[in-house]
């Protein structure tokens, strides 16, 4: 690991998500400039992770434990929203459906969602909004009401509010979740590019075909811990996902991106 530079580590945690016991001595590092998926069935403790970084849900007191985020282990809230950027239907089901598209991705900069009175937009924030709007192929949409979206626009829509305030880091939690597949691949595509423009990304997911050939790291999340740990070539294998899974699965590379396909 020499060299790297971690902006998550878990130590010695423990903690539960409503009365049920998620994690306990569990530890994690991860690395900037990485794009690591974390996969696992549901119930593994994958959304509860993701509630332990953005500071919903906290850890139990332990002197042996400790969490520690962007070299902080005393947590500014706002710090790491101003250099995380996050992604979940949490946030999607708290956009009403007459917001305007611009507004939402705007409200990025102030940490809301939609533009309230108090926010007052500048110059700047515009032209950022102009720019990422062509990047993101969003330019026809800014002046629809959310209602108006398909599934696969909405979804663009909450990773452009994300990424305008330009993070180091992007969590996305089941990012193609009840998509269709063509929503599905252009939401892919965009994860793609914002890779290709140095984004640290978290990418959390039970759907082993959003996942491409050329991620970094691969995290097997299993009843609250760590089933395995390493590159796509190394983790990616039919037997140890048939045992994340319970169920005998043969996996496929296939046009850049893993498959899944049952086995007997």
């Amino acid at each position: 690991m020499t060299g790297k530079r971690k902006w998550l580590e878990l130590n010695n945690l423990a903690s539960s998500y409503e009365d049920r016991l998620i994690f306990n001595n569990f530890n994690l590092n991860l690395y900037l400039n990485e794009y690591t998926i974390i996969l696992g069935p549901n119930g593994s403790g994958k959304s509860t992770l993701i509630k332990l970084i953005n500071r919903s849900i906290y850890p139990f007191p332990n002197n042996d434990s400790s969490i520690k985020i962007l070299d902080q282990e005393f947590i500014n809230i706002w710090y790491i929203r101003s250099r995380i950027g996050f992604i979940s239907t949490e946030v999607e089901i708290r956009i009403m459906p007459n917001m305007i598209v611009k507004d939402i991705i705007l409200s990025g900069f102030f940490g809301t969602i939609g533009i309230n009175k108090n926010d007052h937009v500048i110059f700047s924030q515009l032209k950022a909004l102009e720019k990422l709007a062509t990047a993101f192929q969003l330019l026809p949409l800014l002046n629809k009401r959310y209602s108006q979206l398909s599934d696969g626009e909405k979804r663009k829509i909450l990773i452009a509010r994300a990424v305008i305030p330009d993070p180091d880091i992007l969590i996305l939690d089941e990012p193609t979740i009840r998509l269709d597949v063509k929503s599905s691949f252009l939401v892919l595509e965009l994860l793609q590019l914002l890779r290709k423009q140095g984004k640290t990304i978290l990418h959390i997911t039970h759907e082993i075909n959003t996942i491409p050939d050329d991620v970094d790291n691969i995290i097997l999340l299993k009843d609250g811990q760590i089933f395995a740990n390493g590159s796509p070539k190394n983790i990616l294998k039919s037997d140890l996902l048939s045992l994340l899974f319970d169920i005998n699965i043969d996996i496929k590379l296939i046009n850049n991106y893993w498959h899944a396909f049952p086995y007997k």
